[in-house]
């Protein structure tokens, strides 16, 4: 769906209008501060001070209604992991990376995951149902995982997230047993002592990061998984 959406908006780009974009939006995720600064005349500035080093890039944009198309003038940042080329303009307020989720706002300096794809959003897109879905049976059946979660429970139970929920079309399991998805309301509701709690999921076609909490906060800190492609395979690290 990732791919298809990036060529839809490369083909949009070609065929429309450009219009002019303009101001100051501000982020901050991995102890980094980032800025971006727009100007009517299709040129931008990228900066950033902290963990991915301190810098100040620029390149031009390209705007179709809602989608901006940035282009660096930089090589190096294209492939940094740090700098997306497509973000949708959420309003006078905030862009959104499409890769990573994250937004810069004008009135908000630190960014947050936005829903703007599956799972948070559905799709039909049966490659990345299925990529996701083998994700999230890897890492519920990580050692990690498995240690943490006390084996006494017949039936063990995963809060819902987004479209992760009572309808989620495939079974899961952890360690061959079955695990319900259920609300946070349903939870309360029949007073559950353990559960495991989805913090975050943001999945494409080449990588994935998951971050789960045994409740009530039974570990200290997240029990993160991260999935990336080396020659078409997958391969995964889980991280406590």
């Amino acid at each position: 769906m990732y791919r298809w959406l990036v060529f839809v908006l490369m083909v949009c780009f070609g065929c429309q209008k450009e219009n002019s974009f303009s101001g100051t939006y501000f982020g901050s995720w991995y102890s980094t501060d980032w800025e971006f600064q727009f100007y009517r005349n299709q040129i931008f500035t990228f900066s950033g001070w902290g963990h991915f080093g301190d810098g100040t890039w620029e390149g031009t944009y390209r705007r179709n209604g809602d989608t901006l198309w940035l282009q660096s003038a930089d090589s190096l940042i294209q492939n940094a992991g740090f700098f997306d080329t497509f973000y949708l303009i959420d309003g006078d307020s905030c862009i959104i990376d499409y890769s990573s989720t994250f937004d810069y706002c004008k009135t908000r300096k630190w960014s947050k995951r936005r829903a703007i794809r599956y799972p948070q959003l559905p799709t039909d897109d049966s490659t990345l149902i299925a990529d996701l879905h083998w994700m999230l049976q890897t890492a519920l059946n990580s050692t990690t995982i498995a240690e943490a979660y006390a084996d006494a429970h017949d039936t063990l139970v995963l809060e819902s997230y987004y479209t992760i929920d009572e309808n989620y079309p495939f079974e899961i399991t952890h360690l061959g047993r079955p695990i319900s998805v259920v609300s946070y309301e349903q939870i309360k509701e029949q007073n559950l002592d353990e559960w495991i709690m989805i913090e975050l999921i943001n999945c494409n076609h080449d990588g994935g990061f998951m971050a789960f909490q045994i409740m009530p906060w039974k570990v200290s800190g997240d029990v993160i998984a991260r999935f990336w492609k080396e020659n078409s395979e997958w391969k995964y690290r889980i991280i406590d």
